[in-house]
């Protein structure tokens, strides 16, 4: 393939990005299908899509995007994390996986694209979600003094929230509102 078409279509997918973070999502999700159209393994516009079906309520349709981007991927990073999270936490009974879920995980969290305190959160969760709740508190308990430590109170609180749910022996389960 000619280097100057994968770059541009490289640039669009880029493009979508800036546009999702413009709270532009209609014209993100055109980008990102252009380009998806044109190259269908793009890591971008595929993690696009998954945290455009994320953020309207389609945990499903997000794994779908984002086993793709995973798929996609040479070296693991913030499309592993969310697969992680996604397949520990979903409300969705048949789309959990635990063990895969702390597999990718683990696999992540080297990545300079993941932030630590996430990926020990997701890997509380996946952990959680197999029933090894001793371990679940452990890895809360350390994700909760890392945010702290790196000033991020609210990643703490909210940590903090999921911790009661461990210790209670429930995992946590992502609420998805209905759709309008």
């Amino acid at each position: 393939a000619d280097c100057r078409v994968i770059a541009a279509w490289g640039l669009r997918a880029n493009l979508a990005t800036v546009l999702w973070l413009l709270g532009r999502t209609d014209e993100a999700e055109r980008e990102w299908t252009q380009v998806l159209g044109e190259e269908p393994t793009n890591g971008n516009a595929l993690f696009g899509m998954a945290c455009l079906a994320s953020a309207r309520g389609q945990p499903g349709g997000a794994m779908d995007f984002l086993e793709r981007s995973v798929a996609s991927s040479v070296a693991p990073g913030g499309a592993h994390l969310e697969l992680a999270w996604l397949l520990a936490v979903c409300s969705e009974d048949g789309r959990r996986n635990g063990a895969r879920a702390e597999s990718l995980v683990r696999r992540a969290m080297g990545s300079s694209a993941v932030s630590p305190v996430r990926a020990l959160d997701a890997l509380a969760a996946a952990q959680a979600e197999q029933g090894h709740f001793k371990e679940a508190v452990a890895t809360a308990e350390k994700a909760i003094a890392l945010a702290k430590q790196m000033g991020d109170t609210a990643a703490a609180r909210t940590i903090e929230e999921r911790l009661t749910l461990y210790e209670q022996g429930k995992p946590f389960r992502l609420i998805v509102p209905p759709s309008p």
